[in-house]
């Protein structure tokens, strides 16, 4: 049996260099050791690279478990990433993400679909992987919009606050503001409408 963490904002790299996860799904945490609350990552969400000085797309990695394992999350269209998943920056062979913060929560590959020995990365699997990544971070890109919810007196941002999103269909959503004071990303922004918040 295998057993692969999930990844959230602020996983190293197994390259080093400050290397991270840099980006992730917001309103989707994991709580690390330190008590402390983190985006988790989705496949086309990106790392830095301190190597080669860019950044680019998680991708799902040889060895790690098949998308029919992963969680989906359809708001973004993309599966969850986990530790042992490549990041397509411009090194050769790509870094892989090590699950540091994330490790409270896993899959367990109880069936061994996924080979718990990491394999050689060849040029053909990281165009795959990459084709697949951005994708992902097209659709990711494409329902990128939150709002941040401000003090009108004062300027602060609210953070922690209870809010409500009345949509164009009369459709109402609820959710807690972030510590930045940032709304949850909307079901489908895919078109403009009108919306009303209110806190």
């Amino acid at each position: 049996m295998g057993v692969f963490y999930h990844v959230v904002e602020g996983d190293p790299l197994d390259n080093g260099n400050k290397s991270e996860v840099i980006e992730g799904l917001s309103g989707c945490t994991i709580e690390g050791p330190d008590g402390r609350s983190r985006n988790q990552a989705f496949i086309g969400h990106r790392a830095y690279c301190g190597v080669c000085k860019s950044a680019g797309l998680i991708a799902e990695g040889p060895g790690t478990p098949g998308y029919d394992l992963r969680m989906y999350d359809a708001t973004i269209r993309a599966h969850d990433a986990v530790e042992g998943d490549i990041v397509v920056c411009q090194c050769s062979p790509p870094p892989r993400v090590v699950a540091v913060y994330g490790r409270s929560s896993s899959i367990h590959d109880v069936d061994r679909s996924a080979d718990s020995t990491p394999s050689a990365i060849d040029a053909r699997e990281v165009a795959d992987a990459a084709t697949t990544a951005a994708s992902a971070h097209a659709l990711t890109k494409s329902f990128d919009d939150h709002y941040v919810l401000v003090d009108r007196e004062s300027g602060a941002t609210l953070a922690n606050f209870e809010y409500a999103v009345v949509r164009a269909s009369g459709a109402v959503e609820h959710g807690v503001s972030d510590a930045d004071g940032k709304t949850h990303m909307l079901s489908s922004t895919a078109k403009v409408e009108d919306i009303d918040i209110y806190v």
